[in-house]
């Protein structure tokens, strides 16, 4: 309430987002289905893999640069809370943290930067190993984080000790499967994909002066 205190002025407009069933979101939902044509959807009850958390908002990330775990048997309870990010208009976390239950370990995307177009983000203490611009979603494996960045470059650190292992540059020409070209660009969102040996890529953002494209790229996974 204290932020629509801030924005009221006389004679303004006074608009809510009210949150819908994603049925009701083709922008959603549309590729949910196209997915489940290819991709077998399995249930936590039908499983032992490992997810996230004992409920649904168990973690939760914040722009202000907060994570935030809650107790969802208690309506909510704030059981800790951490602030690895300096947080700002576009910074803090944004689309997707990774909790790996095997390790007792919550990877962390932070998306701190400038952003002219949208005032300067607060400056905040150097994170040691930070890469700047993690919007998207990080993507865990029993030994590897997956982290694609803003700036177009995918890159896996070691889940053990935190080294960087390798990357791939997504910007640029690639040639498309329908003999035309398609560029790569910011990666943000749900990240990548990792499934059977391959890592799904969609590469192109170009929302708020991000690297705009259009390429949907398929890497080979192989392992050392």
């Amino acid at each position: 309430m204290k932020n629509i205190r801030q924005s009221l002025k006389t004679g303004g407009k006074f608009t809510q987002v009210v949150w819908r069933k994603r049925e009701d979101n083709p922008w959603l939902h549309a590729a949910e289905l196209c997915v489940r044509e290819i991709v077998p959807v399995i249930s936590h009850d039908d499983t032992d893999a490992v997810h996230c958390g004992p409920g649904p908002f168990s973690m939760a990330g914040q722009k202000n640069g907060f994570v935030y775990a809650l107790d969802p048997d208690r309506e909510g309870k704030l059981l800790w809370q951490q602030k690895p990010g300096t947080g700002g208009k576009l910074g803090g976390i944004h689309f997707g943290m990774g909790v790996d239950e095997a390790r007792s370990v919550v990877y962390v995307p932070i998306s701190d930067r400038p952003v002219d177009m949208l005032g300067e983000n607060p400056e905040g203490e150097p994170i040691d190993n930070c890469r700047p611009g993690l919007s998207a979603a990080v993507t865990i494996t029993g030994n590897l984080v997956f982290a694609p960045s803003l700036d177009g470059h995918i890159r896996v650190f070691d889940a053990d000790s935190g080294a960087h292992i390798w990357e791939f540059d997504a910007r640029g020409e690639f040639a498309a499967v329908n003999a035309k070209k398609a560029s790569g660009g910011a990666i943000d969102l749900g990240g990548v994909y990792l499934d059977n040996g391959q890592l799904f890529v969609n590469a192109g953002y170009g929302t708020l002066g991000q690297i705009a494209g259009n390429a949907f790229i398929v890497l080979e996974v192989v392992a050392p």
